[in-house]
C-alpha cells in the first residue's frame, strides 16, 4: 500500500462476533495478517484496554477505534462519552470510526456532528471501505 500511513492498532469494539471477525479479516486483508487487531465485544472492555494499554506522552501512535453503535449494555455514544473522559494526550491519538448497520439517518448525523469521530461507515467493512480510509479518500 503505497504512500499510505497504516496505522499502528486497530481496535474493534463490536456484539457481534460475526461483525468482528469480518472486519479483523478486512483489515488484515488489507494491510497483511501481522496488522495488530485488538477486539472486544463490550464497550467497557474496549476503553479499559484503551485507558490501561497507553502511555498520554506517546502522541505519536496511531490507533483507529472501528465502534459499533447499537450494543446492549453500553451503545457506542456511552463509549464515546467514556473516551471523552481520557487523558488528552490519549484521545489524540485515536481515530473513531462509527461502525453500523444502522438505517437511521440521525444515526450518521450524530456521528459526522460528534468531535472524537472521523467518519460513520456502514456495515459491513470491505477492504475498500478499508484502504479508502487511509489513501485519503474519506475520514480523518
Amino acid at each position: 500500500m503505497r504512500g499510505m500511513k497504516i496505522p499502528d492498532k486497530f481496535i474493534i469494539v463490536d456484539d457481534d462476533p460475526t461483525a468482528v471477525m469480518l472486519c479483523r479479516v478486512m483489515i488484515q486483508h488489507a494491510f497483511g495478517r501481522a496488522t495488530d487487531v485488538q477486539t472486544f465485544i463490550s464497550g467497557d472492555e474496549g476503553v479499559s484496554f484503551i485507558k490501561n494499554g497507553y502511555d498520554p506522552a506517546k502522541a505519536e501512535r496511531s490507533i483507529v477505534l472501528f465502534l459499533d453503535i447499537n450494543m446492549p449494555v453500553i451503545s457506542g455514544w456511552e463509549v464515546l462519552e467514556m473516551i471523552g473522559c481520557l487523558d488528552e494526550g490519549i484521545k489524540k491519538q485515536l481515530c473513531i470510526y462509527m461502525l453500523s448497520s444502522s438505517i437511521d439517518p440521525s444515526d450518521r448525523e450524530r456521528s459526522m456532528n460528534h468531535e472524537m469521530v472521523c467518519d460513520f461507515i456502514e456495515k459491513p467493512l470491505t477492504v475498500d471501505k478499508v484502504v479508502a480510509l487511509f489513501n485519503g479518500e474519506a475520514g480523518c
